[in-house]
C-alpha cells in the first residue's frame, strides 16, 4: 500500500539503494560565505571625514558614503561600520531625517514601537531616553546633569587626559564647559559656582537639581566630600543615576555626541601635522564653541526640534 510517510527501515534502505544523502547536497548549498570585510578600528579621522561628508552631502546614502570613504581613504567601510558610525554621533542622514522623526514622535506619544526601533532612536538621540523620566526637567533650572570625560591627551611630558567638565540643563540643552587639567571635586564645584550658578541667578531662575554618576568624584558623605556639601550648602538636591540606567544623563550623553562631531573631531584634524597647541589655546576654542552651540547650533530631534538651546530655553521659560 502506498502511504504519505514511509516507515524509517524503508527510508534506510532506499537512501542505500542508491539515493543520495540530503545532508551532504544541503551542506555544500549553504555553507556560509566568508565576507571580505574583516572588522578593523576606524581611526578617528575616518570618522571625523564620515561624519563631515554626512554633514555636507544633503543627499547622501549609506552606499554612496561608503564609495566617497572608498576613494578618499582607500579603505572599503562596511555597510553595518558606516551606520553604527552614524547612530553613535547622532548623525542622520537626510532621507532619514523623516524616519526618525516619525518614530520620535511615536515614542513620545506612548504609541506602540518595536524594541530595536527604541533602541535605534535611543542612540541616535539619547535624550529621548529620559522622556518623563527623573532624568528630565519640566522648567528651566529642574534638573541638570554634570558629567566630567577626557577630551585629549596633555602635552608631551604631561600625565593623563585634559578633562572637559560640563553642565546641560535637560530643559533645552543649555550647556557649560571647562576644560581642566585633571577631573577633580575642586574642579567640578568651580564650574557651579562661577559660571552655572551666576548666570542662573542672572535669569532669575533657581537651580532646583543636580543629576551625576554615582562616581567617588561626585557622591560620598556630605560632612567630608567637597561636592555634596557645596550643593548642601546651596539647597540644590543631588540626584544619583540609578544603577540599572547608564551612568551618564541621556541630555549629557547627546550633548557629548554634538561636542565630538563639531570641536574634538576638528580639533583633531587641525593638529595634523602640527605641535600639539598649549591647554590655554584649547580651553579658549571650547568656551568659543560652547557659546556658538548654546547660541545658535540647531539641536534636531526631541525635545528642541531644530532650536538652539538658548532659543528653546527662553521661550519655553516665558
Amino acid at each position: 500500500m502506498n502511504t504519505l510517510q514511509q516507515e524509517p527501515e524503508q527510508d534506510a534502505t532506499k537512501t542505500a539503494t542508491g539515493r543520495a544523502d540530503w545532508r551532504k547536497q544541503v551542506t555544500e548549498l549553504v555553507q556560509p560565505k566568508q565576507s571580505k570585510l574583516r572588522p578593523v578600528p576606524v581611526e578617528p579621522e575616518a570618522t571625523a571625514l564620515l561624519l563631515y561628508l554626512a554633514e555636507i552631502r544633503t543627499d547622501a546614502s549609506i552606499c554612496s558614503l561608503r564609495k566617497e570613504m572608498e576613494s578618499r581613504t582607500g579603505r572599503r567601510l562596511s555597510r553595518c561600520t558606516v551606520v553604527n558610525l552614524l547612530q553613535k554621533h547622532g548623525v542622520v542622514l537626510g532621507n532619514q531625517a523623516g524616519v526618525l522623526s516619525s518614530l520620535e514622535q511615536k515614542i513620545v506619544k506612548g504609541d506602540p514601537v518595536s524594541p530595536g526601533q527604541r533602541t535605534q532612536a535611543f542612540r541616535m538621540n539619547p535624550a529621548l531616553s529620559e522622556h518623563r523620566g527623573p532624568g528630565e526637567g519640566t522648567s528651566p533650572g529642574d534638573v541638570l546633569a554634570q558629567s566630567i570625560f577626557p577630551l585629549l591627551p596633555g602635552r608631551p611630558g604631561e600625565q593623563g587626559k585634559w578633562q572637559v567638565c560640563a553642565v546641560v540643563d535637560t530643559w533645552g540643552m543649555v550647556a557649560f564647559v571647562d576644560l581642566q587639567p585633571n577631573a577633580t571635586q575642586d574642579g567640578a564645584v568651580d564650574l557651579l559656582h562661577y559660571h552655572v550658578l551666576p548666570w542662573y541667578e542672572e535669569q532669575g531662575t533657581r537651580v532646583r537639581c543636580l543629576e551625576t554618576s554615582r562616581a567617588t568624584l561626585f557622591a560620598g558623605d556630605a560632612r567630608e566630600h567637597v561636592y555634596e556639601a557645596y550643593l548642601n550648602l546651596h539647597g540644590i538636591e543631588h540626584r544619583l543615576r540609578g544603577r540599572l540606567l547608564p551612568t551618564v544623563n541621556g541630555y549629557m550623553a547627546r550633548f557629548k555626541q554634538v561636542l565630538t562631531n563639531g570641536f574634538l573631531f576638528p580639533l583633531r584634524k587641525s593638529m595634523e601635522g602640527s605641535a600639539p597647541p598649549s591647554f590655554g589655546t584649547v580651553r579658549t576654542q571650547l568656551i568659543l564653541w560652547v557659546r556658538h552651540y548654546n547660541e545658535t547650533h540647531p539641536s534636531s530631534g526631541y525635545r528642541n526640534e531644530g532650536r538652539p538651546p538658548l532659543t528653546f530655553w527662553r521661550q519655553r521659560r516665558g
